[in-house]
């Protein structure tokens, strides 16, 4: 995602059918291709998807200037002080 690029997503463990669902409810990769369900066919229609539609492309473009322009580990750390306090030195 941060690359800005189409994803997609082969989910077959854990928590990527979620992950895959969310990359592709926010339009920025085609339908995930469970791992069950993979086919030479499902996968290249995937590519397919990634390459050639405009709205995947700008939507990906669009998610990876946002997260490239945050600065996710400094905001955690805030987070984290916020609600737990700062470190204590004994």
């Amino acid at each position: 995602m941060r690359a800005g690029i189409p994803s997609i997503i082969a989910p077959f463990f854990g928590d990527q059918p979620f992950w895959g669902a969310r990359v592709h409810e926010a339009g920025a990769g085609p339908e995930p291709v469970p791992q069950k369900k993979l086919t030479v066919e499902r996968v290249s229609a995937a590519i397919h998807a990634a390459v050639t539609e405009a709205k995947i492309k700008r939507r990906a473009a669009e998610i990876g200037e946002a997260i490239r322009t945050e600065n996710g580990h400094d905001n955690a750390v805030s987070i984290i002080h916020r609600h737990i306090g700062q470190p204590q030195t004994v």
